[in-house]
């Protein structure tokens, strides 16, 4: 059905937003990984950044960010006590997040398909990956911008971005991931 919406949405220059929704740990950044891989395998030129987890003993323990045209990985977050609350949070890089707009920017300017993994609180609040999403930029060629969006900030972040075109729980078993890039390949070729 998402693949079907996809071809049946109207064509022309504006950003079509495909988010793959679902709770911490349940999939995004594999299947944007695996989609990722079969519109490049399609002849797609796909840029942004994925965040994938770092695990130790089992344990999510950070994040890591992959630049999804280059395979570059830099670290973004580790666990770390919260003082004087007895609880564990994550401790952000400071040069994570310029490194992280650098490539989105560069992908919504340079290629077909922009990826953006794990838009969560920070983004629903306005921050995070969220500004190198809706600054002005003088050009895009990007066509298709795929998310993996936290399940419960979707509908604030979906308000941010100007909604979304197409969304996928991961609890759902429809498209299959082929169909998915099937329809996203056409859209990229109807668009040129």
């Amino acid at each position: 059905e998402l693949a079907r919406r996809l071809a049946r949405e109207p064509r022309g220059a504006e950003l079509v937003r495909v988010a793959i929704i679902g709770s911490p740990g349940s999939g995004k950044t594999t299947l944007l990984g695996e989609l990722c891989a079969q519109l490049r395998a399609r002849g797609l030129d796909v840029g942004g950044i994925t965040q994938p987890a770092l695990h130790e003993a089992g344990r999510r323990e950070g994040y890591e960010l992959l630049d999804a045209a280059t395979g570059e990985r830099h670290p973004l977050a580790r666990r770390r006590a919260v003082r004087g609350e007895g609880q564990l949070g994550f401790e952000f890089a400071p040069e994570a997040w310029p490194w992280a707009h650098e490539r989105i920017r560069a992908a919504r300017v340079a290629r077909e398909v922009l990826v953006v993994d794990e838009l969560g609180k920070l983004e629903a609040d306005g921050g995070g990956h969220l500004p190198a999403l809706t600054e002005e930029l003088a050009a895009e060629r990007a066509r298709i911008l795929l998310l993996g969006v936290r399940a419960e900030c979707a509908p604030a972040i979906e308000a941010r971005l100007g909604g979304f075109a197409l969304t996928r729980a991961l609890s759902s078993a429809e498209p299959t991931l082929e169909a998915l890039a099937d329809a996203i390949t056409a859209r990229c070729r109807d668009a040129t």
